[in-house]
């Protein structure tokens, strides 16, 4: 007979005492959290659920920091779920909250921890502790995990973890109790006394962690089930004394290509999941966890594009996009590998194998252009237009036919680039456009249809924002362009191309001058970057440099400085604001030290800067690009900076875009590749400066 469930107790005592109107939360002061702890700790579950998600987002909200309410929750939460009373889901949520807590306590910023939060978490260890003895395995496992971020305390959580295990009948929570004990310890500010250990010693020594502990993790290192010994070696502090944890990999992808659901990564996942979403997280995490350096991690990744299953074969190629962003040998390292999966069975194999392949130089791909046609003939999709992308970039004149296909239908791509970063998101319509100038007499009319439809907007504006990419090739589009200066909700777009075709389109310039005019409400951006276009267009810089002094004070910010840069000598008369407005020393941006080199005519001043600034380093992505086209123009003046560009055309990492990694990273390093090619080619030529 089952018993019924004891009637829930009522919520401690002691919500009185606290003055939560001097406390405050994301959203203001606390004083609504008593009422929130109420109902949190009433009968009705559906009732104390919704509580609980209100003080998520009130106490914790997006994390980031620790507020002040954050220390005075805490008791309150931890008797909730440590209430044998209450409802499961209610004690979980709780415990989900009181988790995310501890882990934003250590990983965001300390400032922005509240001072009282290391006191009030080291008063509710011994309550947490006692969740360890929980009847409930994923309560108990859930414990530990919360426990696993108490570093404040970690000598007695180590033995309590070390306590439970011994006693523990349960083999995934024995070996999730082993996994954050190892966790811990990798996160112990001593922790790193396992790394000077001799492999061959009883124990390593960190301090203030009791010996049993760390003996059990070390014996199971050593001498563990294989499902042990893979989550240990995993770990920062206890790999490099076992340097076998990439054979462990090795036998791990073997038995994921069966289908398995390990133990190890059903521990590793930190939450209850079924069989098919462990099978679908563990390679990537065999991934983060062993593929530390690149050797390592090519290794993993082309056993797992071997795989039978779908999600090994993903997981590979995660690894291998990884190595493509991050180096420019990995193209043709890997660009048969990723060619053989064109044809794989799941799309999001094909989709995913034809995204990385687009991305790689020419050299690369232009081998298997037959297999991407192929694939960009089939039913739409993200496979077919990632081929279709990759074709554009070749130059392959079949795109042409395939963009014919499916015009009427806005080409079947996205729109508008997502926010998302890495690999998560392909091209949108614009990048696919963007690269496709050299078939611009087979695509105008096309465009010029679509730009004079009252079709999508944000299709309107793509196409727009792609013909900024094509320079003088769009030329005929011109009045298109000159008409989406005056209705598309975005004119920059359009400004962009027209500045980009420069005089070819001059004819056109009128929209554009009345734009620099403000003969309609505009904001200071707007009007520059028209006078910017107006500029490219007509070349007439007695209207620009009268309409620029009528601007607002921001005009000297980077738009108006690149407008002086680009005008140059005639500019002359802002030659004193431009000068004050480039120190000697610190960080300017490019476009203050091209004016400071063509309006104040201080090049040696401009370049001594440049070699002294972050921009020739790798780093900064769009800036960095910027001023190696200025050492460009500056020819045989800029020798100076040949050693550092030729440097940077040797290192195999590439020079990552400021947005992320991934895609946009390969895309964005042909471009400063190509960039520092041609910059090094005119300074070693003894080209005059422009």
């Amino acid at each position: 007979m089952i018993e019924p469930a004891p009637d829930p107790l009522p919520p401690p005592t002691g919500l009185a005492d606290v003055p939560w109107d001097t406390l405050r939360h994301a959203y203001g002061t606390a004083d609504d959290v008593p009422g929130l702890l109420a109902a949190a700790f009433g009968a009705d579950e559906d009732a104390a659920l919704a509580a609980i998600g209100d003080l998520d987002a009130a106490v914790f909200h997006q994390g980031g920091g620790i507020c002040g309410a954050a220390p005075a929750v805490l008791p309150f939460l931890v008797a909730l779920v440590a209430d044998a009373g209450r409802a499961r889901q209610v004690r979980r949520d709780t415990l989900d909250l009181v988790f995310q807590l501890v882990v934003d306590a250590v990983e965001c910023d300390p400032e922005y921890v509240h001072a009282d939060w290391p006191a009030a978490l080291s008063a509710q260890v011994p309550c947490l502790e006692g969740l360890l003895d929980d009847p409930d395995a994923l309560l108990r496992r859930e414990a530990a995990d919360v426990l696993s971020w108490a570093v404040g305390d970690a000598a007695r959580v180590l033995s309590a973890l070390h306590g439970r295990w011994r006693r523990e009948e349960d083999p995934l929570t024995r070996l999730t109790l082993l996994a954050d004990a190892a966790d811990l310890l990798d996160r112990h500010p001593d922790g790193e006394a396992f790394h000077d250990t001799a492999p061959g010693a009883p124990r390593p020594a960190v301090d203030g962690v009791p010996a049993p502990a760390v003996s059990w993790l070390v014996d199971r290192a050593r001498f563990g089930s294989p499902d042990e010994r893979t989550v240990l070696l995993s770990t920062d502090v206890l790999a490099p004394a076992f340097p076998d944890g990439l054979r462990l990999a090795h036998e791990a992808v073997e038995g994921l290509a069966r289908e398995e659901a390990p133990l190890w990564a059903a521990a590793r996942r930190h939450d209850p999941a079924t069989r098919e979403h462990v099978a679908a997280f563990a390679p990537n995490w065999l991934l983060r966890a062993f593929g530390g350096d690149p050797a390592g991690h090519g290794d993993l990744a082309g056993r797992m594009l071997g795989g039978a299953t779908a999600h090994l074969r993903q997981a590979g190629l995660n690894g291998v996009a990884d190595l493509v962003a991050a180096l420019r040998s990995a193209e043709g390292r890997w660009a048969p590998a990723l060619a053989g999966l064109l044809a794989d069975p799941e799309e999001h194999v094909r989709s995913r194998a034809a995204l990385v392949l687009a991305v790689c130089g020419p050299a690369a791909v232009a081998p298997w252009a037959d297999r991407l046609a192929l694939l960009a003939g089939g039913p739409p999709g993200e496979d077919a237009n990632h081929a279709l992308y990759a074709l554009a970039r070749l130059g392959d004149d079949r795109v042409v036919g395939l963009l014919g296909e499916r015009a009427d239908v806005g080409f079947g791509f996205p729109r508008q680039r997502g926010y998302a970063d890495g690999w998560s998101l392909g091209p949108h319509l614009a990048d696919l456009l963007g690269t496709l100038a050299a078939f611009a007499d087979d695509l105008v009319p096309t465009l010029r249809s679509l730009l004079r439809s009252d079709r999508d907007e944000d299709e309107r504006a793509a196409v727009v924002g792609a013909l900024g990419a094509w320079g003088e090739a769009a030329a005929p589009l011109a009045p298109e362009l000159a008409d989406a200066v005056r209705d598309l909700r975005h004119p920059q777009l359009a400004l962009e191309a027209l500045a980009a075709i420069g005089p070819a389109a001059s004819v056109h310039a009128g929209p554009v001058l009345d734009r620099a005019r403000g003969g309609e409400v505009l904001d200071g951006l707007t009007r520059r970057d028209a006078l910017y276009a107006y500029w490219r267009m007509t070349g007439d810089a007695d209207t620009v440099l009268e309409l620029f002094d009528s601007l607002p004070d921001e005009r000297f910010t980077a738009t108006g400085l690149r407008l002086l840069g680009e005008i140059g000598p005639p500019a002359a008369r802002h030659a004193a604001a431009v000068r004050e407005g480039v120190p000697e020393s610190g960080r300017s941006g490019p476009w203050a030290l091209l004016a400071l080199w063509r309006v104040a005519g201080e090049r040696d001043g401009a370049l001594r800067r440049i070699m002294a600034g972050p921009y020739l380093d790798g780093r900064h992505g769009v800036d960095a690009l910027r001023t190696v086209r200025i050492l460009a123009r500056m020819g045989a003046g800029a020798r100076e900076a040949l050693p550092r560009l030729r440097a940077r055309l040797a290192r195999d990492e590439r020079v990552r875009h400021a947005a992320g990694s991934g895609l946009r990273d390969v895309l964005f390093d042909h471009e400063y590749t190509a960039a520092v090619r041609a910059a090094v080619a005119r300074i070693e030529s003894g080209a005059v400066p422009e």
